[in-house]
């Protein structure tokens, strides 16, 4: 679970704030007796997230599946999920969300938590110009296979961070990184 670093009162509501993935995390709740129990559930939500997603964990499926470029991935249904919904916005948006720009943000230097970035010494290289794109991408829901094309990264944050005020699909819960600056207010699956 992530580390919480502070309690506050917004607005006369109980809140929780606290850091992970860069970002600063706020819970607001209506219940004060479910502060603490809804926090360790959104840290763990969150924490399933990152294990399933985090391009800058080794261990994580995404990672997996960008080191096994051109070979089919077995995948958790969250990542599935997580990818057919990068995917979907990748085509909504003509392919100005592109889940596949892994390599580029590596070549540009973010290829670590971005609190450890710092400016590049040098000219970054141009990119490839024959790489395939997010279409090239095969993901097999029904299987759990996720193949990603030789020559590109998966990075799912673009995609979400664009849509997410939009509520998850709820067979599998909250699963969607949210820009600290987003605010959405959706109903529990569970009564905390």
């Amino acid at each position: 679970m992530s580390t919480l670093v502070t309690r506050e009162s917004a607005a006369s509501l109980p809140t929780m704030t606290w850091r992970a993935w860069s970002c600063q995390v706020r819970l607001v709740v209506t219940d004060a007796a479910s502060l603490e129990p809804a926090a360790a559930d959104l840290a763990t939500l969150m924490d399933r997230v990152d294990l399933a997603a985090s391009r800058f964990r080794a261990d994580s499926e995404l990672s997996r599946a960008n080191a096994n470029a051109g070979r089919p991935t077995a995948v958790s249904r969250l990542l599935v999920s997580l990818v057919q919904t990068a995917l979907g916005e990748a085509l909504r948006s003509s392919g100005a969300l592109d889940p596949a720009l892994g390599l580029d943000l590596q070549r540009l230097g973010y290829d670590r938590d971005i609190q450890l970035v710092c400016d590049l010494p040098a000219p970054v290289p141009p990119r490839p110009a024959n790489r395939p794109d997010w279409r090239s991408i095969r993901l097999d829901p029904g299987a759990g296979l996720l193949t990603v094309p030789c020559g590109i990264a998966l990075d799912l944050e673009p995609p979400f961070a664009a849509t997410a005020p939009t509520p998850p699909p709820q067979s599998i819960g909250l699963h969607r990184p949210l820009p600290s600056k987003c605010r959405v207010a959706q109903q529990p699956r569970r009564r905390w």
